[in-house]
């Protein structure tokens, strides 16, 4: 039953954002409605959610996975591109003046660096006689690139490269990325591409492309930006554009838009951005409101959507022009981050839970929790904090 529900939460969930988006699109969307939070309470969270990370982590540098605190059960599932995004994570806390999480992330990313497919010139994040996906490398990498960027330490950049080539090997000639590499053909898997996996290899290649300028990485990732911003949707049959906040960080990385086509595509993504962030301020968990609407986001979804805020932000605060401006993107992180903090798990709130350890820090929707409700909290967190810090300075 567990395992059912962590395979089908992601898909079930993206489905409840894109139709209540939809529904409000075409009807009256009431504006932003944000408990008030402050920098100190956002600090607060993040170090929270780091900590549940790392208190969870096994001896063999695993995170708990999934729990379940109204049966009390921890989940026997794995998922590898979310250890490798729980583990950028904590490398992305680090490089925003963290450096106290080190020795956890550290921890594990040699999870990862133990479990290398190494194939011709490339590796990839794949532990044996499980599939073999580009998402998990796509955030291998970005790790590496991370922990780089935090510490200096060039000690992984073979790595970088390698996991980098991996990501060009999965590229077509379009720009689109096979999501799968099959291990008894030796081959990728043609005409199967993941719904985030495409972007998530954009950012890895951008990022690689940060270390080794020269390598064509930041190309092959131009190549893919184009595809996500023009063709992808028709072309892998797409009913609704993705809410994609993995090509925001790439975009990011790679300093805004190249195209017109681009400039559009990042413009109606903002715009879904922020009307997602007005139907989930105004979602209830009970009542008409919960059943009309699905009750309040996961909080890996209103992570993620922060994400997503956050790379247009971090553009516009580049000085790339962008229809929302940076102060109405900081206005839309500060009422993300505010959700999340109010929805966050505290140590008052766990007091008579048997596990406290699997709950504080953690956010949970019908009482379970997962790792990558911590991983995409945590990273939106981190730029929620910085667009405050900005608002402050901004005068009125």
């Amino acid at each position: 039953m567990n395992r059912q529900w962590t395979r089908r939460r992601g898909g079930c969930h993206l489905v409840a954002w894109l139709v209540a988006a939809a529904v409000f699109r075409f009807g009256l969307v009431p504006p932003e409605t944000c408990p008030p939070v402050s920098i100190e309470r956002v600090d607060l969270a993040v170090e929270a959610a780091a900590g549940w990370a790392i208190d969870n982590l096994g001896p063999d540098g695993r995170f708990l996975y999934g729990y379940d605190r109204t049966t009390e059960t921890v989940s026997g599932d794995y998922n590898l591109p979310r250890h490798a995004g729980m583990t950028n994570a904590l490398f992305q806390a680090v490089v925003a003046d963290r450096p106290h999480l080190l020795s956890g992330a550290d921890a594990s990313l040699e999870y990862m660096l133990d479990n290398l497919l190494e194939h011709d010139d490339w590796v990839a994040f794949a532990v044996s006689g499980r599939p073999v996906k580009v998402g998990s490398t796509g955030l291998f990498v970005a790790a590496l690139v991370h922990r780089r960027q935090a510490t200096g330490d060039t000690r992984h950049d073979a790595m970088i490269e390698a996991g980098a080539r991996f990501l060009t090997h999965q590229q077509e000639s379009d720009g689109a990325v096979l999501g799968f590499w099959s291990r008894s053909d030796e081959t990728p898997i043609p005409d199967r591409y993941g719904p985030f996996a495409t972007g998530e290899a954009m950012w890895g290649l951008a990022l690689a492309g940060t270390v080794f300028p020269d390598a064509g990485f930041t190309k092959a990732a131009r190549l893919t930006g184009a595809y996500i911003a023009t063709d992808r949707r028709s072309n892998e049959g797409l009913m609704f554009r993705l809410p994609d906040h993995w090509a925001a960080y790439g975009f990011d990385t790679l300093g805004g838009p190249a195209t017109p086509a681009e400039t559009e595509y990042l413009e109606r993504l903002a715009g879904e951005f922020a009307l997602m962030t007005r139907v989930e301020s105004t979602r209830a968990d009970n009542g008409l409101q919960g059943t009309l609407r699905f009750g309040h986001a996961l909080g890996a979804g209103l992570g993620a959507l922060g994400e997503g805020v956050s790379g247009m932000y971090r553009m516009s605060a580049r000085g790339v022009v962008l229809e929302q401006d940076q102060a109405s993107l900081a206005g839309h992180l500060a009422c993300i981050g505010s959700m999340l903090v109010d929805r966050q798990v505290s140590a008052g709130d766990a007091v008579d839970s048997p596990h406290p350890e699997f709950v504080v820090g953690a956010w949970f929707r019908d009482d379970r929790t997962q790792v990558d409700d911590q991983q995409h909290t945590l990273s939106s967190l981190l730029t929620v904090r910085e667009a405050m810090a900005w608002l402050e300075r901004e005068p009125t």
